[in-house]
């Protein structure tokens, strides 16, 4: 089982990350109100919700089979970059008063899959140490 494990471990980062991308972009389509009100709050225009939209379910889509992966995780490292630097410039004041945040755990699931994730790397880097 072990051996399995190491063996597809980037298998299985992709196909999780991918999952995490094509939901996180289908949950924008039916949910297209909300969608908007995030691109607003980055100070975009609307069409940008079609192109985070489609980054975001052609990208995870792209992942889960194994196509053209690494131009994907490119494209999607870049939006998350992209994303994270207009939140901070449109709302840094906002996001200094919740510094305190990170250091609380919520049952709430934006938590738990940041855990999840914080796991992930963790057992990645101790399989890693010899």
């Amino acid at each position: 089982m072990r051996k399995l494990l190491e063996k597809n471990r980037n298998k299985i980062f992709r196909i999780f990350l991918g999952f995490v991308f094509l939901s996180a972009g289908l949950y924008r389509v039916f949910f297209y109100d909300h969608a908007l009100m995030e691109v607003h709050s980055l100070g975009l225009p609307d069409f940008f919700t079609f192109i985070i939209i489609g980054i975001e379910v052609i990208g995870g889509a792209m992942l889960i089979i194994d196509y053209k992966t690494k131009f994907f995780l490119e494209l999607i490292t870049l939006f998350l970059c992209i994303a994270i630097m207009l939140a901070l410039i449109s709302n840094w004041q906002t996001l200094l008063t919740q510094l305190p945040m990170l250091f609380i755990f919520n049952d709430e699931i934006t938590d738990i899959m940041l855990h999840i994730t914080y796991i992930l790397l963790l057992v990645t880097l101790f399989r890693q140490i010899k």
